[in-house]
């Protein structure tokens, strides 16, 4: 009986000491950003594909359900992001939850998004720009190293669509968003005037 006991208080102690080890390890190799696209505004307005500050101050984000079947309707959700002047160079980010959030544990690439920017000037009709981003592709795993298990993104990719009317794309190409190996910053994709 009493050898009973002894085992199972080791057996205890060993777990206890070994949670306890795992415990005080912190997993910052976690990228929050792994799977997320980044996009700025070219701000050159010397280009005749730069954007104005006044012309980014208000961006709209559409997020479009991919329905598995015709049955299922495209359910749509909108985002307006208000950017303050010190804004204007920060990046806008699609991610698994943000800015929307996650429904029915969908990633990223479950999704379609539009952006839009519209600059309204007084006794002119609005100026829209309209970006689609489809196909997104997420290739990951989760990888660990004794107590810490963390996701890690091996590539990222997107379609991304200019729209000059609504429906008819101008310009589409497949941006790679893969982060180089041994690099700390996300790549960015510059959203251009047409």
């Amino acid at each position: 009986m009493l050898r009973n006991l002894f085992s199972w208080l080791l057996t205890g102690g060993v777990a206890f000491a070994l949670a306890a080890c795992c415990g005080s390890v912190t997993c910052d190799k976690q990228d929050d950003y792994a799977d997320a696209l980044l996009f700025k505004f070219n701000l050159d307005t010397t280009s005749t594909q730069g954007f104005g500050r006044k012309d980014i101050d208000t961006v709209y984000l559409k997020r479009y359900t991919k329905p598995t079947n015709s049955a299922v309707k495209v359910a749509v959700e909108t985002i307006q992001i208000l950017r303050t002047r010190r804004q204007d160079s920060t990046a806008i980010v699609l991610n698994n939850n943000a800015p929307f959030t996650t429904a029915n544990n969908l990633k990223l690439n479950s999704y379609r998004y539009n952006i839009f920017v519209v600059h309204r000037m007084k006794g002119f009709k609005p100026d829209t720009a309209r970006y689609v981003i489809d196909n997104i592709q997420l290739n990951g795993n989760y990888q660990g190293d004794g107590c810490c298990t963390y996701y890690v993104n091996q590539s990222k990719s997107a379609q991304i669509s200019q729209m000059k009317t609504y429906g008819v794309p101008t310009n589409t190409i497949t941006y790679d968003f893969t982060k180089p190996a041994g690099q700390t910053r996300q790549r960015v994709y510059t959203l251009n005037r047409y």
